[in-house]
């Protein structure tokens, strides 16, 4: 049994000492694997940190409109150029009218000329085609109106466009800030995160790499067995000189220690026993006539020495603190009910003659 526990115990040190050295060389192999692996965990810190930088714009462009918003921008810029170039070209309406008039005060001109050459008072002859004039006249007052009207319509549209673009630029500006606020935060945090010692990249690499999974399980496997290899070597070695003398020393002190425990319990039954004999020796004394009348003699003679000293009550006081005495015996040693009972009747009796005579 003592051998069992001997081998568990060298076991279970054993297991905590080699699951310690393990412990230790996975620590160890996290501060010096990114120092002999550096160039492909960088590369692909790398790579992460701009896969989350993807990932980051595409997420925050969707959160906050920014292609729904550079699109209104572009209609909105798009209707602006669309309605300078209107601004800048006459409607055919307009431009037929024009041609009306100008083809109607040519009109005018060549009747103009012909009938100046015919009189002699050139006011005749206006007086004559003043009402063609007249017509000419409200043609160009209406065509004039036609396009005074088409340039404000257009100049309303365009400022209308022009504030529409004003509020999407805005929004598009403060959105954009918004998304590059974030980024620069997020950047930040990875920037210190994302680098060649932290296990989410070792973990990926290790994930998606089988070679660089070989080169970290090699170069793991080679640290153990370089940190294992004093421990390995002692095992083989066998116990040294200095080792057997203390292991000898222990049996010794071992041996002792349960000599010792031997004893005190070869004594501790031997006092045990002795209190048994002596509890049944008194037990069987205390049964005796001999005692019985012994303690009622004692029990009278201390009663004829009290009786003077002491008034009624306190000397009726101290015989029940005798018979509370004998009663707590009883309840302790049940055995004793006989010779108790006995007791207190001889003492009762003693004690009435004892007050009589008083």
């Amino acid at each position: 049994m003592r051998r069992c526990w001997r081998n568990g115990a060298a076991a279970l040190f054993l297991t905590i000492r080699i699951g310690g050295i393990l412990l230790v060389s996975s620590f160890s192999s996290r501060v010096t694997l990114p120092m002999i692996l550096n160039g492909p965990l960088a590369e692909h810190a790398l790579q992460m940190r701009e896969a989350s930088d993807a990932q980051r714009e595409a997420a925050l462009n969707l959160r906050f409109g920014i292609a729904e918003k550079k699109t209104a921008v572009t209609k909105d810029v798009a209707a602006i150029n669309g309605l300078k170039k209107q601004t800048a070209t006459t409607p055919p309406e307009i431009v037929n009218e024009q041609r009306y008039i100008l083809a109607c005060f040519d009109r005018y001109g060549e009747h103009l000329q012909a009938l100046m050459d015919s009189l002699t008072d050139p006011n005749d002859a206006r007086d004559l085609l003043s009402s063609e004039l007249k017509i000419c006249t409200q043609a160009r007052t209406v065509a004039q109106a036609h396009l005074a009207q088409y340039r404000n319509r257009i100049a309303a549209q365009l400022k209308g466009a022009q504030t529409e673009l004003d509020k999407a630029t805005t929004e598009l500006n403060t959105a954009q800030t918004a998304v590059d606020t974030r980024t620069d935060e997020a950047r930040t945090v990875e920037t210190s995160a994302i680098t060649t010692g932290s296990s989410t990249v070792i973990r990926d690499l290790i994930a998606t790499d089988w070679g660089f999974l070989v080169d970290v399980a090699l170069f793991t496997l080679f640290q153990i067995f370089v940190e294992t290899l004093p421990y390995t070597l002692k095992s083989l070695a066998g116990r040294s000189a200095t080792g057997a003398r203390i292991g000898a020393q222990r049996e010794i002190e071992v041996i002792k220690w349960q000599t010792r425990l031997r004893k005190h319990r070869r004594e501790t039954q031997l006092c045990d026993e002795v209190d048994a004999i002596a509890s049944v020796a008194a037990r069987e004394a205390l049964r005796s006539k001999d005692v019985t009348q012994y303690f009622a003699e004692y029990f009278r003679t201390h009663m004829k020495a009290m009786a003077p000293t002491l008034s009624a009550l306190q000397f009726l006081h101290h015989l029940q603190e005798m018979f509370d005495a004998m009663t707590e015996t009883v309840s302790i040693t049940p055995d004793l009910a006989g010779t108790v009972s006995e007791l207190r009747r001889q003492v009762v009796k003693d004690t009435v003659e004892i007050l009589k005579a008083a």
